[in-house]
C-alpha cells in the first residue's frame, strides 16, 4: 500500500531542474549501472517506476515496463514516463542538448555517510580540546 508518507520520502530525494523540459532528477539512491533506486515495501524499484506508480497508475503491473520520453535516466517527472516503447528516448547520450547538469554519480555520497563523518570529527576535536585542557 502506497501511504502519502511513502510519498513525501519519495519527494525528498528529487530535485525540479531549471532547464527547458522540467525535468525531475532523482538524487536518491543509484545502483552500479546507474539506475535510480527506491525502496517500497521493503523492495528497491527503479525510481522512475515508483513514480509512475504514485503519480500517473497505481496499478502498474508487475513485468510492465516504464520508459523515459526525456534523455535523462535519472528524471523521475511522471510527465516523461510512458508506457509506449513508440515515445520512449532511448539515446542517453544524443545530441540534442536539454541544458541538463552533469552529474558523476559515482561521486555521490548516501547522506548517512556525511551525518557519520561529521559525528567522528566533531568526537575528535572534542577529545583534542580535552587533551589541551588537560595540559
Amino acid at each position: 500500500m502506497i501511504t502519502q508518507k511513502t510519498i513525501d520520502r519519495f519527494n525528498r530525494k528529487t530535485i525540479k531542474l531549471n532547464n527547458k523540459i522540467n525535468c525531475i532528477q532523482w538524487h536518491g539512491a543509484i545502483n552500479s549501472k546507474g539506475i535510480p533506486l527506491f525502496t517500497v515495501n521493503n523492495k528497491p524499484i527503479p525510481a522512475y517506476r515508483a513514480s509512475y506508480l504514485f503519480f500517473v497508475d497505481s496499478s502498474l503491473h508487475k513485468g510492465t515496463s516504464v520508459y523515459h520520453t526525456c534523455s535523462n535516466k535519472l528524471c523521475v517527472n511522471p510527465d516523461h514516463l510512458t508506457l509506449d516503447i513508440n515515445k520512449a528516448a532511448f539515446s542517453w547520450n544524443n545530441d540534442f542538448s536539454y541544458d541538463l547538469p552533469i552529474i558523476n554519480t559515482d561521486s555521490l555520497v548516501p547522506l548517512n555517510d556525511y551525518i557519520n563523518k561529521i559525528k567522528t570529527l566533531e568526537d575528535e576535536i572534542k577529545s583534542l580540546k580535552k587533551q589541551l585542557m588537560s595540559k
